[in-house]
C-alpha cells in the first residue's frame, strides 16, 4: 500500500530539515543557532547522523497525540545485561534513501519492512528487541480513552516538541521554540486528533518554551497540587494548534510513577475530568448541553456562563436565528451603499505580512501614519514597491526590521518584527515564496503562520485578505458589532463570528471584505462618539 504523497513530503521535510545545514551559522545578534547544541549532540555518537524523527503512529487517523520533548539517540549498550539492549535499533540516517526513510517515519508500525512488530524494534543485526515499555504505556492510555478494542498505534500518534535526537534532552531548551515553530503546526495540521497529551516534566518545559504565553495563562501547568494531582483548570485547556482547536492536557511520564511516585495514568490523574478527555479524543459524543466552567481561585467550578471558553460559548446558539439578527442589524445600522474595500496588497506578500502583524492591537493610521507608513518604509528600504518574496523577508534581521518599521511593539513574548521574520521563515521553509503560493484553505499554510508565537487565526485571515482572499477579519471590531446587534455580551468564538459575517455577506451579495470594512468604519465611529469602550485592531 503506497503512502499518501503529502505524508511522505511532510515526513521528509522534518527528516531533511533545512536548519541542519545552518546550525553552525551565528545569528544576527551573534548568538549560536538555536539548534546548534541538539544537532551536535550526536557528535560523540559513532556512525552516520540519525535524522530528525517526524512522528510514530498513524498521523492521519489518530484521535490523540502524545507529545514528548525529543527522541533519544538510537545506540547499543555493549555492556548491557540484556542482550536486546546491546544492539541499536535500525533507524534512518542521512545515508538512507528517501523512500525508505519516509516509510519508516509514516508506517513504522504497519510497514512490510517490519520496523516494529508487537512493540519490538527491528535491530541493526535484524534481530528483535524486547517490547518497548513506553509504547506499552501509550497503548494503555489510548485504550483507557477509546476502549480495549482500540488499535493503539492507529488511534494514537507520538511526536515531539524537538525532532532532533539527543540524550538527556541535550539542546532541547534552546531549540524548542525554533523547532516547534518550523514543524509542530505542520505535523498537527495533518491530523484531526482532538486531544494533545503533553507527556512528562521535560516535555512540559519544552512545550512552554514553544508557547511562552502558557507561562502567564497557565502558571501551574504540569504541577501537582497538595492532593497529588494537577489542577484541571491549569492542566486541561483548549488551544489552537495546527490550525484547529484541540484540548491539551498534561500527564506525568510513566517513569515518574516509580521514580517520584507520580500518578501516571489519565483516568487516575483526572478522575472528575476524564470524560472530557474521552470526548476530545472522540470516544463519545459531547453532551448536547455541555457543562461550562469558570475558574475561581485557580480551581474549576461549574457556572452558568463562561465567556472566556472558546470551545463552548456558541455550543447552544441558533446560527440561522443569529444570521437573521445580524442581517437586521446591518440593515438598520450601516450606511448604504457600503464604502469600497480600500484594497490590500495583491502580489505583494511581504507587504501583506507586515501589515497583518503590525495591525495587532494597533491603530491602523492613514497613508502617512501608523501601519501603512511602516509598510511604505519597508518598501523604500528594500528598493521594491511591490515586494513579493518571503525568502527575502525571512533573511531580514529582526532588530533591523524593527528599526525600518519604526515599530518595537510586542506580540506575545517577542517583537512584532521578530514575529514577521519568523512567519516569513516558516512559510518559506514549506515552499511558500510569493502571494500566488498562499492557499488560505491549506491547513499546513495556516499552521505555519498561527504557530509562530504571538500570531493567531485572526491575523492569518487578515493576511490572506490582504493578498486577495474574500474573507473577514474576526477581530474585536467585528465581534463587538455582532455582540451589539444580537444583544449578546462577550461572544468570543472567533470562528463562529467569522462564519456568521461571511454568511451575511453572501446573503447580501457583497464581497465579505466590503462588509468587514463597513462594520469596522461603523464601530470606529461609535467609539469616537463614546458609544463603545475603547477598542483596538486585533
Amino acid at each position: 500500500m503506497a503512502m499518501p504523497v503529502h505524508l511522505k513530503e511532510l515526513a521528509l521535510s522534518v527528516a531533511q530539515c533545512p536548519e541542519l545545514g545552518r546550525v553552525n551559522d551565528l545569528q544576527p545578534n551573534g548568538r549560536p543557532h538555536p539548534c546548534h547544541d541538539v544537532v551536535h549532540a550526536q557528535d560523540s555518537h559513532g556512525g552516520p547522523f540519525q535524522v530528525p524523527e517526524a512522528w510514530a503512529g498513524n498521523l492521519e487517523q489518530a484521535k490523540v497525540v502524545f507529545l514528548s520533548s525529543n527522541p533519544a539517540i538510537s545506540a547499543g549498550q555493549p555492556d548491557a545485561k540484556l542482550a536486546s539492549k546491546r544492539i541499536a535499533e535500525k533507524y534512518p540516517t542521512v545515508d538512507w534513501d528517501e523512500d525508505t526513510t519516509a516509510d519508516f517515519m509514516t508506517r513504522r508500525f504497519s510497514s512490510e519492512k517490519g520496523w516494529v512488530i508487537d512493540r519490538r524494534h527491528l535491530k541493526e543485526d535484524c534481530s528483535r528487541g524486547s517490547q518497548e515499555p513506553y509504547w506499552g504505556w501509550i497503548m494503555r492510555q489510548t485504550q483507557a480513552l477509546l476502549g480495549p478494542e482500540s488499535i493503539w498505534h492507529e488511534d494514537a500518534v507520538m511526536t515531539e516538541v524537538v525532532h532532533c535526537k539527543s540524550n538527556k534532552e541535550q539542546g532541547v531548551r534552546e531549540a524548542a521554540l525554533h523547532c516547534s515553530t518550523l514543524h509542530m503546526g505542520r505535523i498537527l495540521s495533518a491530523t484531526s486528533a482532538g486531544l494533545v497529551v503533553v507527556v512528562g516534566d521535560k516535555a512540559r518545559k519544552a512545550f512552554q518554551q514553544a508557547y511562552p504565553e502558557l507561562l502567564t495563562q497557565y502558571t501551574r501547568f504540569g504541577t501537582d497540587e497538595p492532593d497529588g494531582r494537577p489542577d484541571p483548570a491549569q492542566n486541561i485547556f483548549p488551544m489552537d494548534i495546527g490550525g484547529q482547536p484541540r484540548l491539551v492536557c498534561f500527564l506525568w511520564h510513566y517513569q515518574a510513577g516509580s521514580l517520584s511516585k507520580k500518578i501516571t495514568n489519565l483516568p487516575d490523574l483526572y478522575p472528575q475530568d476524564f470524560d472530557r478527555l474521552q470526548a476530545a479524543a472522540g470516544a463519545q459524543p459531547c453532551d448536547p448541553e455541555p457543562v461550562v466552567y469558570k475558574y475561581e481561585g485557580g480551581r474549576r467550578t461549574a457556572a452558568d456562563d463562561d465567556p472566556g471558553d472558546p470551545m463552548s460559548d456558541t455550543a447552544a446558539r441558533d446560527f440561522d436565528q443569529d444570521l437573521k439578527g445580524l442581517l437586521a442589524g446591518i440593515d438598520s445600522r450601516l450606511p448604504k451603499p457600503f464604502p469600497e474595500w480600500p484594497g490590500g496588497y495583491p502580489d505583494q506578500v511581504e507587504a501583506a505580512l507586515i501589515d497583518a502583524v503590525l495591525s495587532i492591537r494597533a491603530r491602523y493610521g492613514k497613508a502617512d501614519t501608523g501601519v501603512r507608513a511602516a509598510v511604505s518604509r519597508y518598501k523604500d528600504a528594500v528598493g521594491d514597491q511591490t515586494p513579493n518574496s518571503l525568502s527575502r523577508l525571512a533573511e531580514f534581521d529582526a532588530v533591523k526590521l524593527a528599526e525600518v518599521l519604526h515599530n518595537h511593539q510586542m506580540t506575545g513574548a517577542e517583537t512584532k518584527a521578530s514575529a514577521i521574520v519568523h512567519a516569513a521563515r516558516t512559510l518559506s521553509d514549506i515552499g511558500v515564496e510569493a502571494a500566488a503560493n498562499i492557499d488560505p484553505k491549506d491547513p499546513g499554510h495556516k499552521a505555519a503562520y498561527v504557530n509562530v508565537p504571538g500570531l493567531g487565526p485572526v491575523t492569518w485571515y487578515y493576511f490572506t485578505m490582504l493578498i486577495g482572499a474574500q474573507d473577514v477579519k474576526p477581530d474585536e471590531w467585528l465581534k463587538g458589532f455582532v455582540e451589539l446587534v444580537l444583544e449578546t455580551p462577550m461572544l468570543r468564538d472567533t470562528e463562529y463570528v467569522r462564519r456568521l459575517v461571511n454568511a451575511a455577506a453572501a446573503k447580501l451579495g457583497v464581497d465579505p471584505r466590503v462588509l468587514d470594512h463597513a462594520i469596522w468604519l461603523y464601530m470606529r465611529s461609535r467609539e469616537a462618539e463614546g458609544g463603545l469602550p475603547q477598542l483596538t485592531d486585533q
